[in-house]
């Protein structure tokens, strides 16, 4: 068994992570190395390797599993699903994992998000010359028994051997994953002589789990640009009690809710968010994500509050500090005014609101470059909406030194592709259209005589039309 777990960490790019394995394991690792080193060798470099053969998707999950684990004392609220360049979070929150970011996913690298019903699926793929790598990750909806890892894995690497043409089973073993119970399975296949290698690893707890295939040919197992990014997978997921969530530092005061200035400049925004648990965001965070995607995301680096008399007192990772003085529901920053957004549940619009930005710099040698951008909303109260943007850049250049500027323009208009529904739920815009539906932050400001005269959508700052 030692051997097949050295074989499962070194197919699945693990290596680091099996290291307090069996010392049977160790021993064995030189030999398995080896091994993998000349199925590499039946794929020369520099040859043009055929494509991968079609991943099978994953069986239906197991329904006998052991008893799920004592639950915390107290259940942990559902979460939204949530995507960005650095987490993604499966609907409900009992799964998410930390994405690579762009230092490892260099040049050869594609990432796309799919749902095949109601399983979420992350496909990561790198492509170098004919050489290909691909990885996997499925987040199938919470079951209401648990799951158990080895099942799970075992019998997504059977369908595994069933759909893809000379697939064998060539190891399985527990695997040591920081975010839950995890089993893995290592195979091996050919395509047109060449050798792939595949893995299956089940991470599980409760009924939450997340099914892991890895596929690519042996030689890019190892390789600089493919190893890193699995290795930062595996080490990034978490699966239902191990979801970081913010802990609560009990403030005196709770505060809850955004509050927003509107800056001199055109389009300029600020936001500053406040958690009840005692977590304050920034402007890098305010507005996009919650509190607890920013405390998996920074590993818990936030900024904190505390309320002393009317003074709000922020003090950010670093140790700097903030003062908000409180002003009815809204607060000011040195002088300057933070309205708390309004209530939005259920409101319905109807106009059309614009954003608005412009960018311009010149050069030591006269050159100036202008930008300018807008992107428009038109909302109807029966619950319809369109959308467009347009674009413009202006390059300006002497035609010799100390000459008359030359000025090149290109613009370009865009409709989002025709009509379609809308609501205004927790914060979010909802839109649908083509069967799709994306949800974007969606805050009013309270303060004013019109809160519907601004319009914050997707972090940008939108003025009423007309």
């Amino acid at each position: 068994m030692g051997n097949q777990l050295a074989a499962v960490c070194g197919v699945l790019g693990i290596v680091a992570a099996c290291e307090g394995g069996s010392r049977a394991a160790r021993d064995e690792g030189g030999a398995t190395a080896a091994a993998i080193g000349r199925d590499a060798s039946a794929t020369p470099r520099d040859a043009p390797a055929p494509p991968l053969p079609t991943s099978a998707p994953p069986p239906p999950l197991p329904t006998s599993a052991p008893p799920p684990a004592a639950p915390p004392a107290a259940a942990a609220a559902a979460l939204p699903e949530l995507i960005t360049d650095a987490l993604y979070r499966a609907p409900g929150g009992g799964a998410q994992v930390r994405l690579p970011g762009a230092e490892l996913l260099g040049p050869g690298w594609t990432r796309q998000l799919r749902h095949d019903g109601g399983v979420a699926v992350i496909q990561l793929a790198y492509a170098a010359g004919g050489q290909r790598a691909q990885l996997e990750l499925r987040f199938p909806p919470h079951q209401p028994t648990a799951i158990a890892a080895r099942a799970l894995a075992e019998a997504s690497a059977a369908v595994m051997v069933k759909q893809l043409p000379g697939a064998t089973i060539t190891g399985g073993q527990a695997l040591p994953l920081p975010g839950g119970d995890a089993w893995g399975v290592a195979l091996a296949t050919t395509a047109a002589g060449a050798a792939v290698t595949l893995g299956v690893v089940a991470v599980t707890d409760g009924g939450d789990a997340v099914i892991v295939t890895t596929m690519a040919h042996a030689a890019l197992y190892d390789a600089p640009a493919v190893k890193p990014v699995l290795d930062a997978v595996f080490a990034g997921l978490q699966v239902g009690r191990k979801v970081a969530r913010a802990p609560s530092l009990t403030p005196t005061t709770p505060l809850t809710g955004v509050f927003i200035r509107v800056g001199p400049a055109l389009g300029e925004l600020h936001l500053v968010a406040f958690d009840p648990r005692g977590w304050a965001l920034d402007e890098r965070d305010a507005g996009a994500i919650d509190v607890d995607a920013a405390y998996a995301i920074r590993g818990g680096a936030l900024a904190r509050y505390q309320v002393v008399g009317d003074t709000v007192q922020v003090t950010s990772p670093a140790g700097g500090r903030d003062d908000f003085e409180r002003r009815g529901a809204d607060l000011t920053l040195a002088g300057r005014l933070y309205c708390h957004a309004a209530t939005t549940d259920g409101l319905t619009l109807a106009g059309r609101w614009v954003s608005s930005s412009f960018a311009a710099s010149t050069n030591v040698v006269g050159e100036t470059f202008a930008a300018s951008a807008s992107s428009s909303y038109t909302f109807t109260a029966d619950g319809r909406f369109t959308d467009a943007s347009t674009a413009s850049a202006t390059l300006s250049q002497p035609g010799a030194p100390g000459g008359p500027a030359r000025p090149t323009t290109t613009a370009g208009t865009s409709g989002a592709g025709g009509a379609g529904a809308y609501r205004i739920r927790d914060d979010r815009l909802w839109l649908t259209r083509d069967g799709a539906t994306r949800a974007v932050p969606f805050y009013l400001r309270a303060c004013g005589s019109d809160p519907q005269a601004m319009l914050i959508i997707d972090g940008a700052l939108y003025l009423r039309d007309g």
